[in-house]
Formats: structure tokens, sequence, C-alpha cells
């Protein structure tokens, strides 16, 4: 049976999930995203302020970048990293991946929404304002 590139993926980024999880702190969720040129994974601890960047064929840890606040999400966009921020209320953060370097930073805004449009109760909503 031949496994597609995908799979594999999936695959490995499961299981390093539960490696890097465990190794960091035994009861740390993490989040996962895989690189655009698919030789790299970000993982970020969801309790802590750290993205680590580990190669695919590896699984070794090849970077760790410190950010402000609690990290909420991580994903790949181009050659950086974003990752979500409790920091300032909530921020977007867009990181270099080979440095670590903060290249840009958005704002969450909270703004409810009219209860007549989705529901009686308000739901909240978020803008980014630059």
């Amino acid at each position: 049976m031949k496994l597609s590139h995908r799979t594999l993926s999936v695959a490995a980024m499961s299981f390093l999930m539960v490696v890097t999880c465990r190794a960091t702190e035994p009861r740390s969720p993490c989040a996962l995203s895989l690189s655009s040129d698919k030789q790299s994974i970000y993982v970020a601890e969801l309790t802590g302020s750290s993205v680590a960047i580990v190669d695919m064929a590896t699984l070794k840890l090849k970077k760790r970048h410190l950010l402000e606040g609690e990290i909420t999400g991580v994903a790949s966009y181009g050659k950086n990293i974003l990752a979500t921020s409790s920091h300032n209320r909530g921020e977007l953060i867009e990181v270099e991946a080979t440095s670590g370097k903060i290249t840009r930073r958005v704002k969450w805004v909270r703004v409810p929404v009219p209860h007549w449009l989705i529901s009686p109760t308000s739901v909240p909503m978020f803008v980014i304002i630059s």
C-alpha cells in the first residue's frame, strides 16, 4: 500500500504533537502548522509563549522563538509564522521563521453584532485594525 505525502504529513504531525507536548509539559495542549515548504512543522505550546520549529524529516528541534503573551494558535504564512497571542488583549503576530524577528503586529478589537442580525443574544465579532 502506497501512502500519500499528505497522509505521511498528518501522521508525522500527530506523532510530533504527542512527542513535543510530552517533552515540554505533560499536559500542555499544542497547535501545529506545516511550513509552506513542507520541510518544518511549527509547534506552539498553547499554555506558553513559545513557537518551536521542528525539522519534518528528523523530528528534531531547529529553533524556538519566544513571543509575548500566551499563544492561542499558529499558522504558516509564506516564509513567516503567524501566531495569535493574548498579549494586549489579543494580537496577531507575524514572525520571521529564520530570525525570530517580529515583523508585524495586528491588534484585535471586539465589536458587538446587533442582536437582530443573528439572535437575541449579542455575539462578539473580531475586526482587524492595523
